[in-house]
């Protein structure tokens, strides 16, 4: 007789352990849907990210957006000296407080410190024009701060106040651009050690 009433405690125990477990570990995700009423536009994404205050940045064809969670801001390419260098933005990063946005036309570095706007670009030279130089790829942290800015024809450094440490354009980009040939490209990591090697 013993044994019936220690096997139904142990089983309700059981069934209560279970359902309070169930319940514990349900999480229901709290979302809210993102539109071109919260000034979200209606235009493919080509990149997201969070900066570290949460602001969501969204690149797209027709320029860069950032949500803050009430209303949005649109950054476009208006000719000015803090405007987009071009609308359609390839690839969006953020490191370092800072968004990195790349375009076709060269790459616009927004500072979430000081809400500064730069626009960098490779300078271009005799061999090829700059808005082919600027045609934007990659970018990375140099990890003190600066950044490293991958194009079809070579790589920018900046520090962290955005000065320009090495700017390379290789000689034969515009024969490589319209060749039929694969081009080969500098990877990051390829880069990242030549800049060691400099210093």
């Amino acid at each position: 007789m013993w044994d019936r009433p220690i096997r139904k405690g142990k089983m309700l125990t059981l069934l209560l352990l279970v359902a309070t477990s169930g319940i514990a570990q349900f999480n229901v995700l709290d979302y809210e849907r993102l539109s071109v009423t919260h000034g979200i536009p209606s235009a493919p994404i080509s990149g997201i990210v969070q900066d570290h205050r949460g602001y969501l940045w969204i690149g797209t064809p027709i320029g860069l957006f950032r949500y803050n969670g009430l209303s949005s801001r649109h950054f476009i390419s208006d000719g000015s000296a803090n405007g987009l260098p071009d609308n359609s933005i390839k690839q969006i990063e953020f490191f370092d407080k800072k968004i990195i946005c790349l375009t076709l036309g060269g790459s616009f570095i927004h500072d979430c410190n000081t809400e500064r706007d730069t626009n960098l670009f490779l300078s271009g030279g005799p061999s090829i024009p700059a808005f082919l130089a600027n045609n934007m790829t990659d970018a990375c942290s140099d990890g003190h701060g600066g950044i490293i800015l991958l194009s079809r024809s070579g790589f920018l450094h900046v520090d962290s106040l955005l000065s320009k440490k090495y700017e390379y354009i290789h000689k034969d980009s515009l024969h490589d651009l319209f060749s039929l040939c694969p081009m080969v490209s500098l990877s990051l990591a390829e880069i990242m050690v030549c800049q060691h090697m400099i210093h």
